[in-house]
């Protein structure tokens, strides 16, 4: 099935991604279809009620597929993406599949009538499930440049990758800490290579034969987890080959509670200590006697964090520092005095500055929700936090069916928090 490919540009620069996840699915080059059209153009209507599922799309710039001089395109996807009008994408597609080639039947008489007979006439374009949409993250350059390949005839043929150091496997290689120096081997049909890591954890193979290929990758003193890329390369495309080592180390240690006894239960998670290097790489649950074991640790400064059994408290935290398939034993974790709480007036306001009565509002702080309350007539809620704890104070509510909010971060010294929400009912009409 082909793939709608979906990559944003929005006021914070440009994004892409996947609901079916795009670490997962690769970059553009492995994921475009040899005969699918590729454009770039901004979103300027949908669809009215009543008339299905498309979008109008400005062409900005043509790859391929369409004819020269197309100023615009209906867009019919195949799962709905949440295409925002004002916001521009570079998408895959595929012409649209007429339905005079199938068989007139009452319901679709009546669904031609109700809802076809309405479509705007013009170059129609239809997409598949799986659909890109990352908002947030930007659009890596290596993208547009194999848009830019395809467009001139010159698109490359290779396999590349990044290894990573750590035992859990996101094939985009997300934020986890590069292997470099680790040896690659590609495997094709019948010829193998070597590549080995740069810096920053990457390789590299330029110009291979189109094919099956698989990629495996060692490094001294680490091992695979199991999990080999195997992909195809095409005549315009690339193999995409992310791969993570584990090492071997082990963190061994018990949880006490406040009063010194032990805390059965209690969660005990970890992640590195610099929080723009991955995210939580291994949790578990203490056991009667609050005893808790990570296999498989890489090195590294680590942050454990733990909280008490069935508790929405705050983490504590203790950090440790592992060598490389070191084994820590004896990490005694006391669990800090469960914290005050206070309450934080938040204030919600409609942009105009009416109070916005009927607005969901909770905080988070450490992986931790404090109570999600409804604002009241006058936009108040009055929100129990802990005392002590940075906060995330988050709004949101539907608007003509659809999600809009406000969020803002609040210190531990503040009592109250005014948040005006992005949208208003009288704004969407």
């Amino acid at each position: 099935m082909r793939l709608l490919v979906g990559l944003v540009l929005g006021t914070a620069g440009l994004g892409w991604g996947t609901s079916c996840g795009p670490e997962i699915l690769g970059p553009l080059c492995q994921q475009l279809n040899e005969n699918a059209i590729l454009f770039f153009g901004t979103v300027v209507e949908h669809a009215p009620p009543m008339q299905g599922r498309w979008s109008r799309l400005a062409v900005k710039e043509i790859f391929r597929g369409l004819p020269a001089g197309t100023t615009e395109v209906i867009l019919f996807p195949g799962s709905w993406t949440g295409l925002t009008v004002g916001e521009s994408y570079l998408l895959t597609a595929d012409p649209w599949r007429n339905y005079n080639s199938k068989p007139w039947t009452w319901d679709r008489l009546k669904l031609w009538w109700k809802i076809e007979r309405h479509w705007p006439e013009g170059v129609r374009l239809q997409s598949w499930d799986c659909n890109y949409l990352r908002e947030g993250v930007r659009v890596p350059q290596e993208d547009w440049d194999y848009a830019r390949e395809v467009r001139d005839g010159k698109a490359r043929r290779r396999i590349y990758g990044r290894v990573s150091a750590v035992g859990r496997l996101w094939p985009g290689g997300g934020r986890w800490p590069k292997l470099p120096g680790a040896t690659v081997r590609i495997h094709g049909k019948s010829k193998t290579w070597s590549a080995t890591t740069d810096a920053n954890g990457l390789y590299s193979m330029e110009n291979v034969e189109p094919g099956q290929y698989w990629v495996e990758a060692e490094k001294r003193g680490y091992t695979s987890i199991g999990s080999n890329p195997e992909f195809e390369v095409k005549s315009q495309g690339c193999g995409f080959g992310p791969i993570a080592l584990t090492a071997a180390g082990r963190i061994e240690g018990r949880v006490g509670g406040s009063n010194g006894l032990a805390a059965a239960g209690a969660t005990v998670s970890y992640r590195y200590e610099d929080s723009s290097v991955g995210g939580e790489i291994g949790s578990t649950t203490t056991n009667e006697k609050g005893e808790f074991v990570f296999d498989d640790a890489p090195s590294g400064n680590l942050m454990l964090e733990a909280r008490p059994p069935n508790s929405a408290e705050p983490y504590s935290t203790m950090g440790v520092r592992l060598g490389l398939n070191e084994v820590r034993k004896g990490i005694v974790f006391r669990l800090a005095p469960t914290p005050f709480k206070r309450i934080l007036t938040v204030r919600v306001r409609w942009p105009d500055g009416r109070p916005a009565a009927g607005v969901e509002v909770f905080g988070e702080t450490h992986g931790s929700f404090a109570g999600r309350l409804t604002s009241g007539a006058d936009g108040i809620a009055k929100l129990p936090v802990y005392s002590g704890h940075v906060y995330s104070i988050l709004a949101s509510v539907k608007v003509d069916g659809k999600w809009t909010g406000a969020g803002a971060r609040v210190e531990p010294q503040t009592t109250s928090v005014d948040l005006v929400l992005v949208k208003a009912p009288s704004q969407s009409r």
